[in-house]
């Protein structure tokens, strides 16, 4: 399960991002280590494009008790609330990297192996006046599989187009070996 990220403000491919949100008026949010509720960059698909926007981690629980922050990449087509959004509303979270705890509660932090941007796979839905997605996770590859038995759906920049606008290609992804080499 994906419960935190890092997002640096140092990475070229965001500062293109918070760039592109600045020109729509819209505020960057704080960066640093994301927690679910939080708004956080990501990218969907709009009017035939790919563009930027602001989003909330999480939907609401149906009890109001909290957010739910992942979904399982094995049944995101099937659940009926998921499905739709998955559907039609996907987006590509950009991270710096993201975080998992062992079993004994050791965190560790996992980037790409060449440095860089890597974006989380996910969808949205708009509740509440404002866009909120969910995190895809799948079963873990190495290196995290040492210590968690989910990873992010992972992605690089080059599948982000096929990703937003394609959904037999978004289908067929979630059953994709990672292709982000990691360390951490």
């Amino acid at each position: 399960m994906c419960g935190r990220f890092q997002v640096n403000i140092d990475e070229p491919e965001l500062l293109e991002i918070l760039n592109d949100l600045q020109k729509e008026g819209r505020e960057p949010p704080e960066l640093g280590e994301m927690y679910p509720t939080e708004l956080a960059p990501a990218l969907a698909a709009r009017n035939g494009s790919v563009a930027a926007g602001l989003f909330r981690w999480g939907y609401e629980k149906f009890d109001g008790k909290g957010v739910l922050i992942n979904a399982r990449a094995e049944t995101v087509r099937e659940k009926p609330l998921f499905r739709r959004d998955f559907f039609e509303r996907r987006c590509a979270v950009p991270a710096s990297g993201f975080f998992e705890w062992s079993p004994d509660k050791k965190k560790y932090y996992f980037r790409k192996q060449a440095g860089g941007l890597l974006y989380l796979g996910g969808f949205f839905r708009r509740s509440g006046g404002e866009e909120k997605f969910i995190i895809l996770t799948k079963d873990a590859t190495p290196p995290v599989s040492q210590f968690h038995h989910r990873i992010p759906v992972l992605m690089e920049k080059d599948a982000l187009g096929d990703w937003l606008t394609d959904v037999s290609f978004a289908s067929e992804y979630l059953y994709r070996d990672n292709p982000v080499p990691l360390i951490y």
